[in-house]
């Protein structure tokens, strides 16, 4: 911070008890929070707070990680597709669905709440996986078969897929 900020950050510590005591309420107040929070927070300071530091509190909203930035979906975005339960859902983002299968999201469940009990419990989750994300893991989608609900088979299509099996079921029979 003093660095970005120079004198105007080093001159709100008079004396030597003063930054000490500020360095303790720094380090209790951001103890949890992870270095790529941190980092995150130092990169958006001058362009949030350009005149004078932020304080602890204000640093620490600095801290999370915007999911959009990074091109992912909101919470609530990732929420609402994890919780809308229909069959053919397709994510925006792999790591929605990496959200949805963590062992700890109760999806099932709490699609029941409201949204103001549901997003609580799933935020910590997800705030997991975009972080992750901000560190450069991947989640790639699966290949998924493709959704033919709405597309007729040809008969040649049947032929095709008859041929194969009844190639080996007349194998098996002639052994």
């Amino acid at each position: 911070m003093s660095v970005k900020y120079g004198h105007k950050f080093t001159s709100l510590f008079p004396d030597q008890p003063t930054l000490e005591a500020t360095q303790r309420e720094w380090a209790n107040s951001l103890g949890n929070v992870s270095k790529a929070n941190l980092r995150c927070g130092l990169d958006k300071c001058i362009d949030v707070y350009p005149s004078w530091p932020p304080s602890v509190g204000e640093f620490k909203k600095l801290c999370e990680i915007d999911p959009a930035s990074i091109g992912l979906p909101s919470v609530e975005q990732a929420w609402a597709e994890i919780s809308s339960m229909s069959i053919q859902v397709k994510y925006s983002h792999g790591v929605v669905l990496a959200s949805r299968n963590d062992i700890r999201c109760d999806y099932y469940n709490w699609r029941l709440l409201n949204l103001a009990k549901a997003i609580p419990k799933f935020k910590p989750i997800f705030d997991e996986y975009v972080e992750r994300a901000f560190n450069g893991e991947e989640f790639p989608m699966p290949l998924m078969i493709e959704d033919r609900t709405d597309k007729p088979v040809t008969k040649a299509e049947r032929e095709k897929a008859s041929d194969k099996w009844m190639e080996q079921l007349q194998a098996a029979v002639n052994k």
